[in-house]
């Protein structure tokens, strides 16, 4: 953006005046805001020189100041209509089921349970209340409490109410910002589903159009749909967002899907803290249900302490959870060894077993199915701790092979978007023979597609993934790569308390986390959504 602005002023379209106005607010969106506060002189500065225009912004200038918040153009429109869009959406409309119908569905819980027991089933029965009587619902949670089955639940009560009634099934969309995130999505709700009681071929139905947000926003052959079912939403930025609500008709609800305690989206703000943060007052909140039970706790107690510890923010309970390193269950800190070699060695005789089951692996879908167990995960991309080096490494450690030769099982992650392939940024695959040549088989929504290697030139290696990337994903055990002891400045402000609880909560039962206590501590002082800032908050206080 720094190289936009230096050529406008050149080109003579900004007054010199207004550069270093420019280069701040390019700095401010490096940073993960949306845009920044001026002051009054500050934008008279910008206004004078023809760069910026007040609201309703009509004359096409490539800046918008409203009131003292200044953005580009795109991004005020886009935070615009989504605040419209949200609160349009979450006015109340008929009910979708009759009041015994849903008591039926969401039974309170018998009188002997456990009172958390009790309120827990309480809280999901006034959701699926909020999701009967309103056009937009946000259920927020961590993971564990509940949401996608109560999704699924839901979902599966008005399809029985429908085959009752001699109606046609509701037309459900699926959808997450990843690829795996809504592969993960309509897995989850076809397990709901079925747990729900309903036959193979409805359960077939009801989770065929599952895709990433970015397909449904450019889809042009979707029908109207009844309900949309919105998974991660963290991960989603306003603009995607936007675009995809806006895909959708008026008459369909939509069930928003989120922890606003995770990593927001790699594009500047933060739409899911926004939401959470609003005033009980304000017409979204009175739609949101917040889900807080863990009901995976009894599979992994240990975890479960760790986690609920992060996200009450109390720092020294967390730390005091962790568990020994050969435990079962739960989380561990480990100091990272003298070198990333040492590191990965250490990795691979931990997972020995695992490593053997990929090497004795007779078909892709063996490989695939062994993705979910182990996730290798680092909160740096580059570097010799990064990503990208510790990938390297691994490869050469496993079989002394060189970075960027496929090899039979070799993981692989889609880092762009393909719609004419059908595949999309976050897909995972592994490598595979196929005649001469190589293809991919790709765990998509839609399920495995198998492509020719040389089709999907933006891959890269998927033993290790960045945090960012792993969102939306889970694995029965992770290992998470932190910062090393000298990391940079730069490196430490990237560490925060959402990227620390983003990363363990993506294990299901056992995690490690290799990462000095000294360090571990700044990263959970920072909070990332203390730092950035955005202009839907605004909006949203705005709109009618």
């Amino acid at each position: 953006m720094h190289e936009l602005w230096a050529r406008l002023l050149v080109e003579g379209f900004a007054a010199p005046a207004a550069l270093p106005l420019l280069q701040r607010l390019s700095a401010r969106v490096a940073e993960g805001d949306t845009g920044m506060t001026l002051r009054a002189a500050e934008a008279e500065i910008l206004l004078a020189s023809g760069l910026a225009e007040r609201p309703p912004a009509s004359r096409g200038a490539p800046l918008v100041l409203d009131g003292d918040w200044l953005c580009t153009r795109r991004v005020w429109q886009h935070e615009q209509r989504l605040a419209e869009q949200l609160q349009r959406r979450a006015a109340e409309l008929p009910p979708a089921v009759d009041a015994a119908e849903l008591a039926a569905a969401f039974p309170p819980a018998p009188d002997d349970a456990p009172p958390a027991v009790r309120e827990a089933l309480a809280a999901a029965r006034r959701a699926a209340e909020l999701a009967c009587r309103h056009g937009l619902t946000l259920l927020l949670g961590g993971p564990g409490c509940g949401k996608t089955t109560l999704a699924a639940r839901l979902i599966a009560l008005l399809a029985r109410t429908a085959q009752q009634r001699g109606r046609p099934l509701p037309l459900v969309v699926l959808a997450a910002p990843t690829g795996k995130a809504a592969a993960r999505l309509a897995e989850a709700l076809g397990e709901g589903l079925r747990a729900a009681g309903l036959d193979a071929a409805a359960c077939a139905a009801l989770t065929a159009w599952s895709s990433t947000l970015h397909r449904l926003a450019m889809s042009r052959t979707l029908q109207s749909p009844d309900w949309a079912v919105i998974d991660e939403a963290s991960m989603a930025d306003a603009a995607l967002l936007d675009q995809a609500l806006a895909r959708l008709p008026p008459s369909c609800r939509v069930l928003l899907l989120g922890d606003p305690d995770q990593l927001a989206s790699v594009e500047p703000g933060r739409v899911l803290s926004d939401l959470a943060l609003l005033p009980p007052t304000h017409p979204l909140a009175r739609c949101t249900a917040r889900l807080s039970y863990n009901w995976r706790a009894r599979e992994a107690p240990a975890l479960a302490a760790t986690i609920a510890a992060l996200q009450r923010g109390d720092d020294e309970a967390a730390l005091a959870s962790f568990v020994p390193p050969a435990a079962s269950d739960g989380v561990s800190q480990e100091e990272l060894p003298g070198s990333p070699a040492a590191l990965v060695a250490a990795l691979q005789a931990r997972h020995s077993a695992w490593l053997a089951a990929w090497r004795a692996a007779s078909a892709p879908e063996d490989c695939l199915a062994l993705l979910p167990r182990l996730r290798l995960i680092s909160v740096l991309r580059q570097g010799p701790w990064g990503c990208e080096a510790l990938n390297a490494l691994w490869e050469q450690q496993l079989a002394g092979l060189r970075a960027g030769l496929p090899y039979r099982g070799r993981p692989v992650l889609i880092t762009a978007n393909r719609p004419e392939l059908g595949v999309a940024n976050g897909d995972l695959g592994v490598c595979w023979p196929e005649g001469a040549g190589w293809a991919v088989h790709l765990a998509t929504p839609g399920g495995v597609r198998v492509l020719p290697l040389h089709r999907l030139p933006r891959l890269q290696p998927a033993w290790f993934l960045t945090v960012h990337q792993a969102q939306g994903s889970q694995g029965e055990a992770i290992e998470v790569i932190g910062l090393p002891p000298l990391a940079n400045e730069a490196q430490r402000r990237l560490a925060t308390r959402e990227m620390v609880y983003t990363a363990v909560t993506r294990a299901q039962r056992r995690a490690w986390l290799w990462w000095d206590e000294a360090g571990l501590r700044q990263a959970l002082a920072q909070r990332e959504s203390a730092r950035r800032r955005s202009g839907l908050r605004q909006r949203l206080s705005a709109s009618p």
